[in-house]
């Protein structure tokens, strides 16, 4: 690396300057297992969470909680979560006060997990798409995605599995199907333990 620091993105603030936040490489890449917290607080006023555990930042994935960073910014301290994205292995920061407003969360747990595979495997009551253009329906797929809800990203990723069993998808159609189903595969191997390429091929078999 020749002593060059990693840039990371910074979320969720307007005060951030133009030119790239960094933060030194973490020493180390993860926490062991059974390994005390190097530092715990409360996120949302109900999640308990502490550095080295993963959280889920809706519409980017599952995240390992790298650090708590404090940084002067503009004459202000600011508090940043460091997150270390599972897919690709970037880092973004995400103020604390902002937490809330970007929708991080805990991984859903096993009650979440089992109805999220009664989600799959149950045929929606109205045909998907049907009565809406196209394009109207994209929109609808993406702000659900944007939600943040798990269920919610089950349930389009079922609809438009179905869909593409039925007809050739749109181009805006496969970019959001594809998006669901890494969203929601990289959660269900997280909170099972398993790959998430398994996960897709069980997720293919149950959408009938």
């Amino acid at each position: 690396m020749n002593g060059q620091r990693e840039p990371v993105r910074a979320d969720g603030i307007n005060q951030v300057p133009a030119t790239p936040v960094v933060v030194p490489p973490a020493a180390a890449p993860g926490v062991p297992a059974g390994a005390p917290p190097v530092a715990e607080w409360e996120v949302n006023g109900r999640w308990e969470t502490r550095i080295g555990e993963l959280a889920v930042y809706p519409g980017h994935g599952v995240a390992r909680i790298e650090d708590l960073k404090r940084q002067e910014i503009c004459g202000q301290t600011c508090e940043f979560l460091v997150l270390r994205m599972m897919s690709g292995d970037s880092r973004i920061l995400i103020p604390l006060g902002k937490v809330n407003e970007v929708g991080l969360r805990p991984l859903m747990g096993e009650r979440e997990a089992a109805r999220i595979w009664k989600i799959l495997k149950t045929r929606p009551k109205d045909k998907p798409g049907r009565g809406q253009t196209w394009i109207r329906q994209f929109r609808e797929y993406q702000e659900r995605i944007k939600t943040g809800s798990i269920f919610e990203l089950a349930e389009v990723l079922r609809d438009l599995l179905i869909l593409q069993g039925e007809k050739e998808l749109s181009f805006g159609e496969h970019r959001v199907l594809d998006a669901a189903r890494t969203l929601l595969c990289q959660e269900l191997a997280a909170v099972q333990s398993r790959e998430a390429t398994e996960v897709a091929a069980e997720i293919k078999a149950a959408v009938r």
